[in-house]
């Protein structure tokens, strides 16, 4: 009879396909916010070049507070993320509400840094600071989940290690290499940054989808 039960409509493939398509709008609206923000007549117009960077770490905070909200509530939870029900919800609530203050916490670090360059809204030392902190905490936070995860899931962080730095590698030596024979413009510092924010969040999500645990759940 339990096999014969027809699944709830927000469920399976059509939940993914609906939190893709959230999270695609989200993204086009953030990406526009960054794209504005610098642009002639912007709040962040004397700053050059940071669009990727205030993405990266928009993406980042709006991860954490999504994983946040859906961990305050079980029944949230199992609509919002990719768990089997509203119990996987409670168990993990913990542990969900660590990694989410962890991405926020990344995410300031990088738009901090992002808004200390010239001519942008913070000054370099208060930047500096706050990013540094924001880090050093995050850090504390992610050394926390390693220690109450369980095998499988310290497994899938040291592949996203190990992924991130040869996407690193990949990415900053190629260009480098290229710049260094006059072949492109030499990477700034800012985009330096931007890579080693991004490349642990595309790491993170080549590694879940290769083990398969992108698949829907519930």
């Amino acid at each position: 009879m339990v096999e014969g039960q027809s699944k709830p409509l927000w469920s399976g493939w059509r939940k993914v396909a609906g939190l893709s398509i959230i999270g695609g709008i989200g993204g086009y609206f953030l990406g526009k916010f960054a794209a504005e923000s610098v642009n002639d007549g912007g709040p962040l117009a004397n700053l050059v070049g940071v669009e990727v960077a205030l993405l990266v770490s928009l993406l980042y905070i709006m991860m954490g507070l999504f994983v946040g909200l859906g961990s305050l509530s079980p029944r949230v939870g199992a609509a919002l993320l990719n768990v089997e029900d509203a119990d996987e919800v409670r168990e993990e609530g913990p542990t969900l509400r660590l990694s989410a203050a962890g991405c926020i916490l990344i995410g300031i670090s990088l738009a901090s840094i992002a808004l200390g360059g010239a001519g942008g809204l913070l000054a370099p030392t208060m930047a500096l600071l706050i990013g540094g902190v924001s880090l050093f905490l995050a850090t504390l936070l992610s050394v926390s989940i390693i220690r109450k995860s369980e095998e499988l899931m310290r497994a899938v962080m040291q592949e996203t290690a190990s992924a991130s730095y040869y996407l690193l590698f990949a990415v900053l030596g190629i260009w480098s290499a290229i710049a260094y024979l006059g072949m492109a413009p030499a990477p700034r510092a800012i985009d330096v940054l931007t890579a080693f924010w991004a490349a642990p969040l595309l790491a993170t999500f080549w590694t879940i989808g290769r083990r398969g645990m992108m698949a829907p759940r519930s």
